[in-house]
């Protein structure tokens, strides 16, 4: 297959700006790095704008940013952001319609041409150059015959279908409901007859390596840090965690955050803004509980029995934690339910791994065409 090395100036034409009215409306949008598309922004009144002039976007125009070119700042309008504005620091490009648009949308993702770009901001960090329309419009991209064209915005359109594999949304929402009905159907009683709180300060010191950990939020899990010496934790009060037990962080309870110490975990460390929990019986399973303070019925209790200092800091009371009065299914039923939500969190993680690799596929299959098509887009001097 052959194509043409063409200045992008052939097939690009730069919009110009409108002035701004004191008085207007303007939706303002920006550009994401590494070719994520258009960022959406709230609106501005022309008055509270220092630009005189802003730019409209259109669907299927090019628009990219001058000063982070070098991140990949670039992209194709898409229908959600057409009628959005831009300031001067993001020219913006009419295609013309002798060019495929999903063609040269690939092509824009190529790390061919995305090199090609980084290479015309010059400098380091926050003195790096803009990029203007001139120097952009001066790189040479390879363009072959409109049916060539076609082609490979279909190929390449259809290996992104692929990526999208179906989410686990419904499954999520599923797997609540299921807990949620055990839990209309069950008694209810205080934690504090359960649970007994379980921590055991140690003493750090420099010749030991610890393994600390933090609770992430929603249900998501617990989240295991790098090893480190005494001199990289927190100056905090730390303890050994125990597996089996419920571990709960004071600061973020209110998002759900909760979670179960696994056998893998015995040795790592948690500081004293996380709270863990035995069971005193086997009446009710720590596995239970975390997957009921997960729900948004087991969330917001949690958010009930935290106070509010700021909109972004709640933190968790002891006492109200204790007198809170969850279900407490049959064990069977609690453990039968458990083994659904493994098997849930089994399929997720295939569907995440399936995600990942079908993610590689498009970039992968892009820069193979684009490389073969021609060197590499590289900067005219004419």
């Amino acid at each position: 297959m052959k194509a043409t090395l063409t200045p992008l100036r052939s097939i690009l034409t730069q919009r110009q700006g409108e002035t701004v009215e004191n008085n207007g409306t303007y939706p303002i949008a920006g550009v994401y790095g590494f070719g994520r598309g258009v960022l959406l922004r709230e609106p501005l009144r022309g008055f509270e704008t220092k630009y005189t002039a802003l730019t409209q976007l259109r669907e299927g125009d090019v628009v990219y940013s001058k000063l982070k070119a070098f991140e990949a700042a670039i992209t194709i309008v898409d229908a959600p952001a057409d009628g959005y504005y831009v300031s001067q620091e993001f020219p913006v490009f009419s295609v013309s319609s002798a060019v495929n648009a999903r063609y040269l949308d690939h092509m824009l993702k190529s790390s061919a041409f995305l090199k090609a770009l980084a290479a015309l901001s010059t400098g380091i960090g926050a003195r790096r150059e803009r990029v203007h329309p001139d120097q952009f419009l001066r790189l040479e991209v390879p363009i072959p015959s409109r049916p060539d064209q076609d082609r490979i915005a279909a190929h390449l359109d259809s290996l992104g279908i692929a990526a999208h594999v179906a989410p686990t949304t419904n499954l999520d929402a599923a797997i609540e409901r299921l807990i949620l009905e055990a839990a209309s159907d069950a008694p209810r009683v205080r934690l504090s007859s359960i649970l007994a709180r379980d921590r055991e300060w140690i003493e750090l010191d420099t010749d030991t390596i610890y393994k600390p950990v933090g609770v992430s939020s929603f249900g998501k899990g617990m989240i295991r840090y790098s090893e480190t010496n005494s001199s990289g934790l927190s100056k905090m009060r730390y303890y050994y965690l125990r597996p089996g037990d419920l571990l709960v962080s004071n600061v973020m309870a209110w998002q759900g955050a909760v979670c179960v110490v696994e056998e893998t975990d015995a040795g790592r460390v948690a500081n004293n803004r996380f709270l863990q929990y035995r069971p005193t019986g086997d009446t009710a399973s720590t596995g239970w509980l975390a997957l009921f303070f997960g729900t948004t019925e087991g969330t917001a209790m949690l958010a009930n029995a935290s106070h509010m200092h700021s909109p972004t800091n709640h933190t968790l009371s002891l006492n109200a934690f204790d007198d809170l009065e969850v279900p407490v299914p049959e064990r069977v039923l609690q453990d039968r339910i458990m083994t659904i939500a493994r098997q849930a969190d089994a399929v997720r993680t295939s569907v995440g791994k399936r995600n990942e690799l079908a993610k590689a596929i498009l970039p992968a299959a892009r820069n193979e065409i684009f490389n073969d098509l021609a060197t590499r887009p590289r900067g005219g001097n004419s």
